[in-house]
C-alpha cells in the first residue's frame, strides 16, 4: 500500500492508529474483498436503502426524472429550439415565394430579374439552414446533454443510474426480445462499466474532486 493514499492515512493520526495494525492483511486481499469492505464502511455515512429494483422506487425516481424533464431549463430549450425551427421554416416558405416569381420573370424574358430572384432563394435556404436549422439541431443535442446529465447527478444508486439511462445502448443492445446470450452479455459490459467507473471516482489522487465534502466534515 505504498502509495499517495498512505501519506493521506498518516496525516490523520486517529484514523492510521485505527488501520495501522491490518495494513498488512489489507494489502492481500482481494479487489472483490476490497470492494466489499469500502461499501460496508461508506455505508456507515451514506447507506441508500432504494438501491434494489423494486417496482415503487422505480416509479419514485421516474418522477424525479419527470420533473427534471419539465424543468425551467428544459422547457427553455424547447421554446428556442422551436422558435428556431418556425422562424427556419418562415425563411423557407420566403424561399419558394422567390423562387416562384423568379420562374415567372424568366418566362417574360427578364432574365437579370430572375437572377436576383434565383440568388434571394439560394440566400434564404442557406440562411435557414446554417443560422437557424443547425441552432436548432445543436440546441436539441444539448438540451439531451444536459437532461441526461442532469439525470445521472440525481441519481444516489447503481439501480437509479441504470433508470436514468446511464446502461443504455450497450454492445448487446437490440429492438425486439433478447435471448439468454444477449443478457448475459449485456449484464457482464454493465458490470465492466460500474467497475470503471467506481475506480475512477476511487482514483481521486489529491482529493481534488472530493476535497469539499472532506473538509465540510472535519469541521
Amino acid at each position: 500500500m505504498d502509495n499517495q493514499y498512505l501519506s493521506y492515512l498518516q496525516e490523520d493520526p486517529k484514523l492510521y492508529a485505527a488501520v495501522s495494525d491490518v495494513l498488512p492483511e489489507l494489502q492481500i486481499l482481494s479487489s472483490t474483498q476490497i470492494e466489499k469492505l469500502v461499501f460496508y464502511l461508506k455505508s456507515l455515512h451514506g447507506y441508500y436503502p432504494k438501491s434494489e429494483n423494486h417496482v415503487a422506487y422505480y416509479s419514485e425516481f421516474s418522477d424525479k426524472l419527470g420533473k427534471l424533464r419539465n424543468s425551467a431549463e428544459q422547457i427553455s430549450f424547447q421554446h428556442k429550439m422551436w422558435t428556431a425551427i418556425l422562424i427556419g421554416i418562415a425563411f423557407c416558405v420566403l424561399a419558394g415565394l422567390f423562387l416562384a416569381l423568379s420562374l415567372s420573370t424568366l418566362m417574360v424574358g427578364q432574365i437579370g430579374v430572375s437572377i436576383g430572384f434565383l440568388c434571394t432563394t439560394g440566400a434564404c435556404v442557406i440562411f435557414s439552414y446554417v443560422k437557424l436549422f443547425r441552432k436548432a439541431l445543436l440546441l436539441s443535442k444539448e438540451q439531451d446533454r444536459r437532461y441526461f446529465l442532469t439525470s445521472i447527478r440525481a441519481a444516489n444508486s447503481c439501480n437509479e443510474l441504470c433508470w436514468a439511462g446511464l446502461f443504455s445502448y450497450t454492445k448487446a443492445s437490440k429492438l425486439g426480445p433478447l435471448s439468454d446470450a444477449d443478457e448475459e452479455l449485456i449484464s457482464a459490459q454493465v458490470a465492466e462499466l460500474t467497475e470503471r467507473l467506481r475506480s475512477a471516482l476511487y482514483n481521486d489522487e489529491y482529493f481534488q474532486y472530493s476535497s469539499t465534502k472532506i473538509k465540510a466534515a472535519e469541521q
